[in-house]
């Protein structure tokens, strides 16, 4: 190749130029070269994907759930071991089942005695209800007072399995909690 050199004074002498040794490979040898660069992109996108599938599982994941308020919950445990106390001095007991309705469907059923088996009528009861398998769908019931320590509400229960209950019983100034595992069993379609 010639070139103008400034030293030679407008003269044209034959310059070596220097090549790059990209240029020296043939052009199949050059497709191969930039096939390599796909091979860390691949892997990084392939990662990519598979921490986004995995976010995607984790916070979809209907059966997947955290305790709400669990934070509180921790700072306030001197309030729950004060109420655990208030329980063991009460000594009240809760009679806790799943029974079929009388429209139908189910229904929570509890049963509230005191320490000595006499049953306490004139309370308030509410319950948070939720199948072990779906802790994140969770129902609040407020019961009704049917007599004899007896409280009872409609509740759907679209799955078999345990279900946990919880209560909390206010009876004058007296409160009350209490928890309890249920087994339940498949219902009519009625529930679903």
């Amino acid at each position: 190749m010639t070139t103008t050199d400034p030293r030679m004074n407008g003269h044209h002498a034959r310059v070596a130029v220097e090549r790059s040794p990209r240029a020296a490979l043939s052009a199949p040898a050059r497709r191969a070269a930039r096939r390599w660069i796909l091979i860390p992109i691949g892997l990084i996108v392939g990662q990519m994907s598979i921490v986004g599938a995995m976010m995607y599982i984790a916070t979809s994941d209907p059966s997947f759930a955290v305790e709400p308020d669990y934070y509180e919950k921790a700072l306030a445990w001197d309030a729950t071991a004060a109420q655990r106390e208030v329980n063991g001095r009460l000594a009240w007991q809760a009679s806790v089942q799943l029974a079929a309705g009388e429209q139908g469907g189910s229904e929570l059923v509890v049963r509230l005695t005191n320490s000595e088996g006499v049953a306490l009528d004139g309370a308030a009861v509410k319950a948070e209800i939720f199948a072990n398998t779906r802790s994140r769908d969770r129902a609040i019931l407020t019961l009704t007072a049917r007599g004899d320590g007896t409280y009872a509400a409609p509740a759907v229960v679209n799955r078999a399995g345990l279900w946990e209950c919880r209560l909390v019983v206010q009876r004058g100034p007296e409160t009350f909690t209490s928890s309890a595992q249920l087994e339940a069993v498949a219902r009519p379609e009625a529930d679903r």
